[in-house]
């Protein structure tokens, strides 16, 4: 089964070799290996990410800190940031980690960025607002609960949370392979996205009573989810 310590590797050397292209980026937050030919993983990541923008300034409010869990190398918290955000980012990925402070450092924006291990306390610290962007599908479906268990413990009172996920879409073919990862994950080789993508009724069951789902927007092949705690 792909467990978490090639999901490491896989990102670890993703972060290598990407590394400075990603830090000398006019912009982090639209990135893509492709970016340069404006090629189609820079088109649909413009897309989701001017999305988000409009997403954020509706759900969100300066007066608070955002929690950014499963940050990556910072992409989403260099939007945040320029939006006026605080934020504050989490990845099991120390090399994201190091790539996200580096992102800041040289863009000079204010963002405290932590690696922990898979499993562990998520923060001391408890947030009114938490984006949990396309993470879901990089943890194991029976895992899922306990994981939506421990940002709830992270939250306050009527928090807001956005989560974000990957649409599959036709052909047949894509829904079966979704459904064969529960199976066969051991057997496939991409291990960007290495477990099923949870589509909404699996969201509501993941959810259960911990959030409420206030709107769901779809746009291109990304699917947001805006939950209430």
């Amino acid at each position: 089964m792909i467990d978490k310590v090639s999901q490491n590797k896989y990102y670890t050397e993703f972060a290598l070799k990407y590394k400075d292209e990603i830090i000398h980026s006019d912009d982090p937050s639209v990135w893509t290996s492709d970016i340069i030919n404006n090629g189609p993983k820079s088109v649909t990541m413009k897309i989701r990410i001017e999305t988000l923008r409009e997403i954020i300034k509706e759900h969100f409010s300066e007066e608070h800190e955002v929690f950014d869990i499963g940050c990556g190398f910072g992409r989403q918290s260099f939007l945040l940031a320029k939006e006026g955000f605080k934020v504050t980012g989490i990845d099991t990925n120390p090399d994201f980690i190091n790539i996200a402070n580096e992102i800041f450092k040289r863009h000079s924006l204010e963002g405290n960025f932590h690696c922990i291990e898979q499993g562990s306390k998520l923060s001391d610290e408890r947030y009114h607002q938490i984006v949990l962007l396309d993470v879901f599908e990089h943890i194991p479906p029976f895992k899922r609960k306990k994981f939506i268990r421990s940002i709830w413990s992270v939250c306050l009172p009527d928090s807001t949370l956005i989560i974000s996920l990957p649409i599959i879409k036709p052909p047949f073919r894509l829904l079966i392979t979704n459904i064969l990862k529960y199976f066969i994950s051991s057997l496939l080789i991409n291990k960007e996205h290495p477990y099923p993508i949870p589509d909404e009724k699996s969201i509501k069951r993941i959810l259960g009573k911990l959030f409420k789902i206030s709107g769901i927007i779809i746009h291109g092949d990304t699917a947001f989810y805006i939950c209430k705690s």
